[in-house]
């Protein structure tokens, strides 16, 4: 599994990726009604590759982009930085994303120095909840109502992870 910052050469694949997907990656994430074009791809893209943008990465697997993985904003104040992840479905259940969580926790730790990461994601989204469990993520709190997700609002899990304490 590598994490590889996403240029405007990924485009087109990831684009196809989401479109081959988009019912699965429907259940869950709402931001796909804005995504329909190869245009809005670009755009998205665009977004994160400006200076001062929290890192988002493709996720590839055997030299397939399979997902993105990225921080969804950095508190620089707080030192928080909040992760957020999706992954193609023919490529779930292989670890690869939680492969992917443990390499943006030693970045978000080492290289961007937080004091605190998180995930948020909605309440029954247990994939999603199984990945945070599985690296060790303390549960938090709940938001009620905190995502319109189409048709409904859905609460949201928090988890998090302290930095290590240095023996200093």
């Amino acid at each position: 599994m590598l994490l590889i910052n996403l240029n405007q050469n990924h485009v087109s694949e990831l684009h196809s990726l989401i479109e081959a997907n988009r019912n699965y990656l429907r259940e869950w994430l709402p931001w796909l009604d804005n995504m329909v074009a190869t245009s809005d791809t670009a755009a998205f893209i665009e977004s994160i590759s400006k200076p001062g943008s929290a890192p988002h990465f493709g996720v590839f697997h055997q030299g397939q982009l399979c997902g993105v993985a990225g921080f969804h904003e950095i508190q620089t104040q707080a030192s928080v930085g909040s992760i957020g992840y999706w992954l193609a479905e023919p490529y779930t259940g292989k670890d690869i994303i939680s492969s992917a969580v443990i390499k943006l926790i030693e970045l978000g730790f080492s290289e961007l120095k937080l004091d605190k990461i998180e995930i948020r994601c909605a309440e029954d989204n247990l994939k999603s909840r199984a990945v945070a469990q599985r690296l060790r993520f303390v549960y938090q709190s709940r938001l009620d109502d905190a995502e319109w997700l189409y048709d409904r609002y859905v609460g949201h899990v928090v988890y998090s992870m302290l930095a290590p304490k240095s023996d200093v």
